[in-house]
């Protein structure tokens, strides 16, 4: 799952854990510093008793997402 967001760019891919039955998500997060500099961030969040790829995503769209919102304020 990909979104644009506030001049960021946010990749949420679910990966299933079998031997658990539950999701865990892979996030990267693009920006720029200023024109020059190009950044990301790659974080991993693990361990979610969330049972669909889908809503695994969209949860950690919304992590991303707040993310990008306490980085800009």
């Amino acid at each position: 799952m990909v979104e644009r967001y506030r001049g960021h760019l946010i990749f949420a891919k679910a990966y299933l854990d079998r031997s658990r039955g539950v999701w865990t998500t892979s996030l990267h997060v693009q920006f720029n510093e200023d024109p020059r500099t190009f950044s990301r961030r790659l974080s991993t969040v693990a361990n979610w008793s969330i049972y669909e790829k889908t809503s695994a995503e969209k949860h950690a769209l919304e992590e991303a997402k707040q993310w990008v919102n306490d980085r800009l304020l």
